[in-house]
């Protein structure tokens, strides 16, 4: 009979080697909701992780592998930040600009550590679609009211003003319910044969439901990223039946796909030409071609890009579009964003950052690493995403497709997934 103490001490082990898990599980289950100074989250990983590898002594078997790199590449682009500090004139922005982007340097820490084999996909795909179908719950049950829902004329835009007071801002919001949609195709494609009635039911109720919504929200990119999503998962599951049918299927989506573009109001001619997005990637434009191969430094290219949009005469205009921001605004896209900062070499580094996982990827991950990829790639283009509030949900969908044990699809066991 095992002695107290022995059973005592594999309970603590239990949960010392549980705690990394939730800590990465609370910080991808609150990423939907704002939250005030929400980066301050992302501690919770490092530290959690920090305590399970002292614990098990996982430092005497530490070796050096592939994923070392990739993170290795996410460190060093958080270092240019200081690199750079030193030669800026003006550093107005510092510390808010730190504040952005110091969870990729704790989150890369991590990816160093490695995870353990506590870590399972599933509890992470799952977190995604609960937390997704809460938040669904959350602002048409409880929030707005069921039957007031149904009854409305205009669901969208009851729908959009309930999420903005409620839960976040749409494009937070729609890149998480984008990630639901992978989440759900992933787990029903690979375990189909396997799940009871009740649970594909859920799952296709779930796709169906968050499909729906994103299909009502005022976010052009939330909506384009769903049809490409469905379009892409309707051509992958007809490819594994019939190479010959995936061809006409393919080219039914397409036509789908351009019939549902054209039809969206938001979608318009008119409507992109109006876009502020367009006022910003030109200032951003005009910053990056004074100094394209290395940049100005995160703060002084901010400041640079302020200062040129401040005395622009289309800013009155376009100010609605980021008044509540104050002073700073950033150029509302990810890869000028970067180039504005550091430079050509410092967009090779974002670009490693986020393509690289896909060919680090194993095979039977390379679809639904192909899918986050784009998510966060498409994204980028109409926000700053990798050096502001979306850096701990980058990184840890890098950990779902690298480090995290895939319990969904059958694999050969692995004692620690990197060390």
């Amino acid at each position: 009979m095992e002695s107290l103490e022995k059973k005592l001490n594999n309970v603590i082990g239990e949960i010392i080697n549980y705690l990394p898990v939730l800590g990465c599980l609370s910080v991808l289950s609150t990423d939907i909701f704002y939250i005030s100074n929400t980066r301050d989250l992302w501690y919770v990983i490092p530290i959690t992780l920090l305590i399970e590898f002292i614990y098990n002594k996982r430092w005497k078997t530490f070796t050096y592998n592939k994923m070392h790199i990739y993170y290795g590449v996410v460190f060093l682009f958080f270092l240019l930040f200081f690199l750079y500090y030193p030669f800026e004139q003006h550093t107005l922005y510092f510390d808010y600009l730190l504040k952005t982007r110091i969870p990729l340097s704790g989150l890369a820490l991590c990816g160093i550590l490695g995870f353990t084999n506590y870590h399972k996909l599933s509890y992470y795909l799952n977190a995604i679609i609960v937390v997704a179908l809460f938040s669904v719950f959350y602002l048409v049950v409880l929030k707005i009211g069921f039957f007031e829902f149904l009854n409305s004329g205009n669901r969208a835009e009851l729908f959009t003003q309930t999420r903005i007071s409620f839960v976040n801002h749409h494009m937070k919001y729609n890149i998480y319910l984008n990630l639901a949609l992978v989440s759900i195709w992933y787990i029903v494609s690979n375990k189909y044969k396997s799940l009871s009635k009740i649970k594909w039911i859920f799952y296709v109720c779930s796709f169906l439901l968050i499909f729906s919504i994103l299909h009502i929200s005022e976010g052009r990119n939330g909506y384009l990223t769903s049809l490409f999503i469905v379009g892409c998962i309707s051509l992958v599951e007809t490819w594994k039946r019939s190479k010959f049918w995936a061809i006409f299927v393919g080219g039914i989506v397409i036509i789908l796909i351009f019939f549902k573009i054209s039809s969206h109001g938001r979608l318009s001619e008119n409507d992109l030409k109006e876009n502020p997005r367009i006022f910003l990637w030109e200032i951003a434009w005009e910053t990056i071609k004074e100094n394209p191969l290395l940049g100005r430094g995160a703060s002084q290219a901010q400041y640079v890009f302020t200062e040129k949009r401040l005395a622009h005469p289309l800013n009155e205009t376009y100010q609605y579009f980021y008044s509540y921001l104050g002073d700073y605004m950033h150029a509302d896209n990810q890869y000028f964003q970067t180039t504005m900062e550091f430079g050509f070499m410092g967009l090779i580094l974002l670009l490693i950052i986020y393509f690289y996982p896909f060919f680090l990827a194993d095979k039977k991950h390379k679809v639904l690493a192909f899918l986050m990829i784009f998510v966060i790639v498409f994204q980028s283009f109409f926000t700053v995403v990798l050096t502001d509030e979306y850096a701990s949900l980058v990184m840890i969908m890098s950990y779902m497709i690298l480090l995290v044990k895939d319990d969904v699809v059958i694999q050969r066991s692995n004692d620690i997934t990197t060390s």
